[in-house]
């Protein structure tokens, strides 16, 4: 999770738009790997040694680069604050789409989409070492590793 300042500067960075379900700014993150809905803890052991061999990269000094909207601006459904790419952003990354370092600020509401104006944003942040979340509708929860 990013820090409570560093939280609260990126929430003045995104431009009102109606017919958004905005996240909370204390929600704000950048998921490196989305593991999916089932996963087991037996499987969560590789993850946790991918992340101990990443420790040493962080924390990270990257930029918010822009805001936009996915899958396009003009209909967008997600919108983002995108970030500029670093390797250890994308270390645990792997899958047929290219990573694209972001943070999710928002939601179109309902079935619709929103038309997003491409804003330019050039500001240092600051990356925290990674972790292991478990999100339960919309809470957050840092998963620590068992012992064995």
């Amino acid at each position: 999770m990013l820090t409570q300042s560093c939280q609260q500067h990126l929430r003045t960075l995104i431009p009102t738009l109606s017919g958004v379900r905005w996240v909370n700014s204390e929600k704000y993150h950048v998921t490196l790997k989305f593991l999916g809905d089932d996963v087991k803890q037996d499987d969560l052991s590789q993850y946790w040694h991918q992340i101990a061999k990443l420790q040493d990269a962080f924390p990270v000094q990257t930029r918010v680069i822009g805001f936009s909207g996915w899958p396009n601006p003009q209909r967008a459904r997600v919108l983002v604050l995108l970030l500029e790419y670093k390797a250890c952003l994308g270390a645990l990354h792997s899958g047929p789409r290219p990573f694209v370092p972001h943070i999710t600020v928002g939601y179109a509401r309902k079935k619709t989409s929103v038309s997003v104006p491409y804003a330019k944003i050039n500001i240092k942040i600051t990356i925290p070492p990674p972790a292991l979340f478990e999100s339960v509708q919309g809470k957050y929860r840092k998963l620590e590793p068992v012992a064995r």
